[in-house]
C-alpha cells in the first residue's frame, strides 16, 4: 500500500502586534497528526514571533506566548473531510467539525462543530466522532443536510438543520413556470403604468422557498433575470416594472396591486400610486432624478458632468426652495454639504450642474468660504444663502489652523502606553466638522489619528457645547481595543472626568475580561465566559458580585438567562406547560420570565402566535402556569402592508384597556378610536385617545406626523433629517431636541408653562407671540457624558454610561443593567455596600458636575448581595406594563433605547425615528424602506417584535446568508471545482488543495480570473461578500444606505468597510467610453449599455478591491473580461473610469 503524501508546514502565519497580557516566551506545542491521512497545519502567531518550526509532532515558536493551530484532514480525492481547531475551546479541547459528500461528489452534510479533548490535532474515525458529538449535543441528527435535485443543475431543493425535530421539518425550495393567467402584465405608459393583460404560461421563472413552518414566499423571474413580482403567501403580490433598458421604474405592492384590477391606464397621479407605489425616473445617463415614496412628494435629484449626486430636494425643501448641495474633491470623496437657495428652477439647475464637474479642494487661508479650509470654486448661481451642514478632511492635519486657539486641544499629543499616530495618513478621513442644526454658528470638530496599519489611536473631538473629548487607544494588529483612556475636559481645557477601559482576550481572541475606571478611582470590571463552541456562556461584574448564565439549544439559539433577580426562559419546538405551537424556523413559541424579591417570586410570560405572514398575531399571558388570567393579553390585525388595523390589549388586572381601531389613508394612520376609553390612571401606559372631534393625525410632505391630536399634540416641527426638533402640546407644553447634521441628538428642552396657555392646531408657542412664564428641565448627552438641569442650563453631571450601565454622579456608584434575550432592560441594580466616609478634601461634584477632588474616597469591597434600584416589563412591541414600573431611575428600557415620557409623549428615541408604543408604529417613514417593499414605511420590526430587533429604527437586524449565491457565481466561472472552495464556520473562503489541483485543465481566462481570487482570499484584510440591492456603507465616516443599482451600476467596493455588495437586480449599466468622437457638437465621449450579471459584477468588484493603481484603472475591465468570455457574455470596453490610457481620479 502507498503511504499517503503527508504535508507538514506552516502555511500561513499572521503577524498579530504583541497583546498586553502576553509575555516573551517560547511556544511548545504538542501534535498527534494522523500519519494515514493527507493534512495541511495551519499556525497562527499572535505576536511575538516571526515564523514557527512543524517538526517532530510539535509546533515550536521562539519569542511567542501563544500559537492557534489548525489541522485540515483531506480524503484521497483531495476533498477535506475533517477540520481540527487544535486547543481551541474554553478548556483546551480540540474544536472538531466534518464534512459529507454525495455519489456526485457535491457537499451535502456538515457535521456540527464537536469539542474532542486531549485530542492534539489528531484524526478522528467517523464512528468515534458520533459517538462523541450524540454525547456532547444529546441528540443523533448532528449534521446540517443539503437536498439536491436529480438533475444536471443541482439545484438545492431543500436543507434539513440539525437536531432530529429539525430533521423532520426541512427548508424547500421548488421551481416551475408560471401557469396561466398567474401574473399580471404592467407595462410603462407615457405618463403612468398601464395593465395590458397577464403573463403567457412559461413565460417566467418560478422559484418557490418554503421555512420549516411552511410559511412560503415565491419569485417570478423574467428570462432577463429580473424578478417581475414576489409573492409572500396568497394574495400578497408585490410588482416590479422595468423601462426597455431594465431600470426599475414602479414597484407596487399589494394593495396598490389589489387597486388596480382593471385593465388600462394609470397615470402617476394616481391616488393608488401616490399612496403605495415607489416611482423612480431616469435621465438619459441612466441617473435616478426622481423618486416618489409612498405618501410623500417626489424627492429630485440632479448630478454633475461625472454623474456624481451634487443636489437633492426632498418634499419638504420643495416647499422652501432648498436644496442639499454635496462637493467633491478630485477623487470623488465628499468634502462638504450644505443647505441653500439657488433661486432657480430644477430645470436650470439639472443643466447647469450637468457641464460642470463639482470639485473642490483644500484652501489657503483662513478667509476660505466659509472659513472651513475649501475653495467654492462651483457657484450655484445667484444663490442667496448658505447652511454648512458637514465638512470632512483627508489625508494630512493642515485644516487644523482654522480652528484659532481650539488647535492645540486638537492637535495630536503622544500618550505613553497607548498607540502613536503614524507619519501619513493618506487616504484616511482626518477630520470632521458637525453642524447644529438649531443654531448654524456652532458646530462639532473631531480629528482622527492613525497607526501604521490604519487603526485609530487617537479621537480628539471638540463638542458643540465646546467641551472636548479626547480618547487614547492601544490595539492589536486586528483592530482590538487592548486599552483606552478617555479624558473630558471643559471649554477650558480643564479636566473634568477620566475613563479608562483594559481590555483581556483569550488566544481565539475572544474577550475575557473588561476593566473600567473613572477618574482611576471608582472601579468595576467585567468577566466573561465561553461554553465549548465559543458562545458566552457567562458574565460576571464588580468582583463577582453578579454572575449572569446563558443557554442555547441545538440551532445556537439562546433558551434561558440567569441574571440576579431576573430568569427568562424561551421556548422554540417545545411547549411551555404543554399550551401552544411549537416553531421551527427561529420564532419563539412561548416565553416567561421570572423576578424574585425580598417577599415573592413574580412569573410572567408570553404563548405566542403568528400568521400566514410571519407577523405576531397573538400573545396570551401566563402568570405562573395560569393561561387563564388575561393579564397583559394582546391580539393584532394587520392589512397587506401590515398596518395594524385592529389591536386588543388588556392591563395587569385581566380587563381591556384599549381596543383600537384604525383608518388609513395610504399607509398613513389618520384615524384612531379606542372603544374602551382612557383608563385615567397615572401609572398605566395606554393608548389616549383625547380627540373625539374629526382626524386624529396629520402629516407632511415627507411623510412624517405633524399632529397627535389624541396625545394632544398640536405640532411637530422637523428639521432637514426628518427628526422631530419641535414637540408642541395644547398647553404649551413642549419637548425641544437639539441634533446635528449627522442625525445626533445632543440635547432637549422640556418647557412647562405656569400659566394656562392653549395652542392652535398647526402652531408652536414660538409662532403665536406668547409670553408666559416657563419652567424648563434640559438634559444633555456629550460622548458617555449625561448632563441635567433647570432654567435653560444642563450644568449637573448625572450619569457616565459604559455600556452595560453606568455611573451614578449623585451616588457616586455604579449601577449595573440586566437585558434579556433581545438587549432590553429588564433590571436596574447596584452592590449593598457601606456609606463611604468622607475625606478632607471633599470628593463632589463640582465643575459642572464634573467628578473631582484631591483624593478619591476608598471604596470598601462590594457586599455579596445586590440592590435592586428598577424593574421593567414589557408588552410585546415595546410598551411598559404598569407593574413594577419605577420611571424615576434612568429612562433607558425597551432596546436600550431612552423612553421620553414627560407631557406624555411616551416615545423612544431610536436614533433615526421616534417610535410610539402604545400605536406599535414609527411616527416617521422608514429611511431605508426601499429595502422592504412590501411593508408599511410606518411598520415596528415587519410586525415581529419577537423576534427581530430595530437598533437605529431604520433596518430589522437579522442574519442573512449569502453562501449560495455567491457559490453560484463561482460554479458560473470554475464549474464543478468550486467543490474544492468551502466555507469555514466564521465563513471565510478557503481552498481545500493545491492551487495546481484547482487549475489544472483550465483555460487561461478562467486561470486569471483564479489568480485574483485568490489574491483576495490569501490577504490577511478580511473581505466581505454581500448579496444586496440596497445596503449601509460607510462614507466619510458616517454610515450610510446606499442604491447598489442606482448609484453603483449593480455592484460596489467599499475599500473603508473591506465590502463587495452585488445587487442581485443587476442587469446592465451605462458607461462612458474612453474613446473621444468628434460630433457636430465638437469633441466628446461617447457611451454604451454594457450587459452584466451578477457573476461578472462580482469579479468586477473583485479587481476593484485587488487594483492598486488608482490613476489608470484600465485592469479592472481587463480581469473583468476574463470572467466574461469565460461565461459567455461580450467583452466590455474601456471607459472613463476604467481606462489604460487616460489618467483619472475615480474612486468608488
Amino acid at each position: 500500500m502507498k503511504r499517503p503524501l503527508r504535508f507538514s508546514m506552516s502555511l500561513s502565519i499572521l503577524f498579530l502586534s504583541p497583546m498586553s497580557a502576553i509575555v516573551s516566551a517560547a511556544v511548545d506545542i504538542p501534535l498527534s497528526l494522523s500519519s494515514e491521512k493527507n493534512y495541511i497545519v495551519e499556525v497562527v502567531l499572535p505576536g511575538g514571533s516571526t515564523s514557527a518550526n512543524i517538526e517532530d509532532g510539535r509546533i515550536t515558536a521562539e519569542g511567542a506566548s501563544q500559537a492557534l493551530a489548525t489541522v485540515v484532514y483531506y480524503d484521497g480525492l483531495g476533498r477535506p473531510e475533517q477540520t481540527a481547531r487544535v486547543g481551541f475551546t474554553a478548556t483546551g479541547a480540540d474544536l472538531l467539525s466534518t464534512v459529507g459528500y454525495d455519489e456526485a461528489g457535491r457537499e451535502y452534510r456538515q457535521g456540527l462543530p464537536t469539542p474532542v479533548s486531549g485530542n492534539n490535532g489528531c484524526y478522528v474515525n467517523p464512528s468515534t466522532y458520533g459517538q462523541t458529538a450524540q454525547s456532547y449535543y444529546g441528540d443523533t441528527y448532528l449534521y446540517r443536510e443539503t437536498l439536491y435535485e436529480n438533475s444536471p443543475l443541482s439545484r438545492t431543493v431543500g436543507v434539513k438543520n440539525p437536531g432530529a425535530v429539525w430533521n423532520a421539518h426541512p427548508k424547500t425550495v421548488a421551481y416551475r413556470c408560471n401557469t396561466a393567467g398567474e401574473v399580471v402584465l404592467f407595462r410603462i405608459s407615457s405618463d403612468g403604468v398601464q395593465r395590458v393583460g397577464r403573463y403567457t404560461p412559461g413565460a417566467l421563472y418560478v422559484t418557490r422557498e418554503t421555512d420549516e413552518d411552511g410559511i412560503w414566499q415565491e419569485s417570478f423571474t423574467d428570462k432577463s433575470g429580473r424578478v417581475v413580482m414576489a409573492r409572500q403567501g396568497n394574495g400578497y403580490d408585490t410588482y416590479y416594472i422595468y423601462d426597455d433598458h431594465g431600470r426599475l421604474c414602479y414597484v407596487l405592492p399589494p394593495m396598490a396591486v389589489d387597486g388596480m384590477y382593471n385593465t388600462g391606464n394609470y397615470p402617476d397621479s394616481h391616488t393608488l400610486l401616490q399612496q403605495y407605489a415607489y416611482l423612480y425616473k431616469y435621465d438619459d445617463r441612466g441617473n435616478c432624478i426622481g423618486k416618489r415614496l409612498p405618501g410623500c412628494k417626489s424627492i429630485q435629484m440632479i448630478y454633475d458632468r461625472a454623474n456624481r449626486l451634487v443636489m437633492s430636494q426632498d418634499g419638504n425643501q420643495q416647499s422652501e426652495s432648498l436644496w442639499t448641495i454635496t462637493k467633491y474633491d478630485a477623487l470623488s470623496r465628499v468634502l462638504y454639504t450644505y443647505e441653500t437657495d439657488p433661486l432657480r428652477s430644477p430645470g436650470d439647475l439639472r443643466q447647469y450642474c450637468k457641464e460642470k464637474l463639482f470639485v473642490e479642494e483644500r484652501a489657503d487661508s483662513y478667509t476660505a468660504w466659509p472659513g472651513m479650509g475649501y475653495t467654492l470654486r462651483i457657484l450655484l448661481p445667484a444663490a442667496n444663502d448658505y447652511r454648512l451642514l458637514t465638512v470632512n478632511y483627508y489625508d494630512d492635519y493642515s485644516f487644523l489652523y482654522i480652528e484659532g486657539t481650539a488647535a492645540s486641544q486638537l492637535a495630536y499629543r503622544s500618550k505613553e502606553g497607548y498607540g502613536a499616530a503614524y507619519s501619513s495618513a493618506k487616504g484616511l478621513l482626518t477630520g470632521t466638522q458637525v453642524f447644529d442644526l438649531t443654531d448654524r454658528s456652532k458646530y462639532a470638530i473631531t480629528v482622527y489619528y492613525y497607526d501604521e496599519y490604519g487603526n485609530p489611536v487617537q479621537t480628539r473631538t471638540r463638542h458643540v457645547s465646546g467641551d472636548y473629548e479626547m480618547t487614547y487607544a492601544q490595539c492589536d494588529l486586528s483592530g482590538n481595543i487592548l486599552e483606552s483612556y478617555t479624558e473630558h475636559l471643559d471649554s477650558r481645557g480643564r479636566l473634568s472626568v477620566s475613563e479608562s477601559v483594559e481590555n483581556t482576550y483569550d488566544r481565539s481572541g475572544r474577550l475575557t475580561r473588561t476593566d473600567y475606571a473613572v477618574n482611576d478611582s471608582l472601579s468595576t470590571d467585567w468577566r466573561y465566559e465561553y461554553d465549548e463552541l465559543g458562545r458566552i456562556s457567562g458574565k460576571s461584574i464588580d468582583g463577582g458580585l453578579t454572575h449572569a448564565k446563558y443557554r442555547y439549544n441545538l440551532q445556537g439559539w439562546i433558551t434561558r438567562i440567569e441574571d440576579v433577580d431576573f430568569v427568562q426562559n424561551l421556548y422554540y419546538e417545545s411547549l411551555m406547560e404543554n399550551y401552544g405551537k411549537v416553531r421551527y424556523n427561529g420564532n419563539i413559541s412561548a416565553m416567561n420570565w421570572t423576578y424574585r424579591t425580598d417577599t415573592d417570586t413574580i412569573v410572567n410570560g408570553y404563548r405566542f402566535t403568528y400568521d400566514a405572514h410571519d407577523r405576531l398575531a397573538s400573545a396570551y399571558s401566563v402568570t405562573g402556569s395560569d393561561f387563564s388570567s388575561g393579564r397583559y393579553h394582546v391580539e393584532y390585525e394587520y392589512d397587506k402592508h401590515g398596518n395594524m388595523v385592529n389591536l386588543y390589549r388588556n392591563g395587569g388586572k385581566g380587563g381591556m384597556i384599549d381596543e383600537m381601531n384604525w383608518s388609513y389613508e395610504g399607509n398613513r394612520v389618520v384615524e384612531i378610536t379606542d372603544m374602551v376609553g382612557e383608563q385615567g390612571r397615572y401609572d398605566m401606559k395606554e393608548y389616549r385617545d383625547y380627540n373625539h372631534n374629526g382626524l386624529d393625525y396629520f402629516y407632511d410632505s415627507n411623510g412624517n406626523m405633524t399632529a397627535d391630536l389624541d396625545r394632544d399634540i398640536v405640532a411637530i416641527r422637523y428639521n432637514l433629517l426628518n427628526q422631530p426638533d419641535t414637540v408642541q402640546f395644547r398647553n404649551g407644553s413642549a419637548i425641544v431636541n437639539y441634533y446635528t447634521a449627522d442625525g445626533k441628538r445632543t440635547g432637549s428642552k422640556y418647557l412647562t408653562p405656569q400659566t394656562t396657555v392653549v395652542i392652535p392646531a398647526g402652531q408652536t408657542f414660538g409662532s403665536t407671540s406668547g409670553t408666559a412664564a416657563m419652567s424648563s428641565h434640559v438634559t444633555a448627552r456629550r460622548g458617555s457624558l449625561e448632563y441635567a438641569g433647570a432654567d435653560f442650563e444642563s450644568d449637573t453631571l448625572i450619569r457616565i454610561h459604559n455600556g452595560d450601565g453606568y455611573l451614578d454622579c449623585s451616588e457616586q456608584d455604579f449601577r449595573y443593567f440586566v437585558r434579556d434575550y433581545q438587549g432590553n432592560i429588564r433590571t436596574v441594580y447596584g452592590s449593598a455596600v457601606a456609606k463611604l466616609i468622607p475625606v478632607e478634601p471633599p470628593f463632589s461634584l463640582t465643575n459642572r458636575g464634573a467628578i473631582g477632588g484631591d483624593k478619591p474616597p476608598i471604596r470598601p469591597k462590594p457586599i455579596e448581595h445586590t440592590v435592586t434600584y428598577q424593574r421593567m416589563q414589557y408588552y410585546p412591541f415595546g410598551l411598559p406594563y404598569e407593574a413594577h414600573y419605577q420611571p424615576e431611575e434612568q429612562p433607558y428600557k425597551y432596546g436600550g433605547k431612552e423612553f421620553i415620557e414627560l407631557h406624555g409623549y411616551d416615545s423612544y428615541d431610536f436614533d433615526a425615528r421616534m417610535y410610539y408604543p402604545a400605536l406599535c408604529r414609527f411616527m416617521t417613514m422608514d429611511p431605508l424602506c426601499e429595502k422592504y417593499y412590501s411593508i408599511s414605511p410606518y411598520a415596528y420590526c415587519n410586525n415581529n417584535p419577537v423576534n427581530y430587533v430595530d437598533p437605529d429604527g431604520r433596518e430589522v437586524q437579522v442574519a442573512k446568508e449569502y453562501q449560495e449565491q455567491f457559490r453560484n457565481d463561482l460554479q458560473n466561472v470554475f464549474g464543478d471545482r468550486i467543490n474544492m472552495l468551502s466555507f469555514n464556520d466564521n465563513g471565510t473562503l478557503q481552498l481545500d488543495g493545491k492551487t495546481k489541483d484547482f487549475t489544472k485543465e483550465m483555460t487561461k481566462d478562467q486561470k486569471e480570473a483564479f489568480k485574483g481570487l485568490n489574491k483576495a482570499m490569501n490577504d490577511k484584510q478580511v473581505t466581505s461578500v454581500v448579496y444586496a440591492d440596497n445596503y449601509n456603507i460607510t462614507v466619510n465616516g458616517e454610515v450610510k444606505s446606499v442604491d447598489i443599482v442606482k448609484e453603483y451600476g449593480g455592484g460596489l467596493y467599499s475599500k473603508t468597510d473591506n465590502l463587495i455588495i452585488i445587487a442581485p437586480s443587476v442587469r446592465s449599466v451605462d458607461v462612458t467610453l474612453d474613446q473621444i468622437q468628434i460630433t457636430a457638437d465638437g469633441l466628446g465621449f461617447p457611451s454604451q449599455n454594457v450587459q452584466q450579471n451578477t457573476t461578472s459584477t462580482l469579479f468586477h468588484e473583485i479587481g476593484e478591491r485587488n487594483t492598486t493603481n488608482i490613476n489608470f484603472r484600465g485592469v479592472v475591465i481587463d480581469f473583468e473580461n476574463y470572467v466574461r468570455r469565460t461565461i459567455g457574455l461580450p467583452v466590455r470596453p474601456y471607459d472613463l473610469n476604467h481606462s489604460k490610457t487616460i489618467k483619472t481620479n475615480y474612486t468608488k
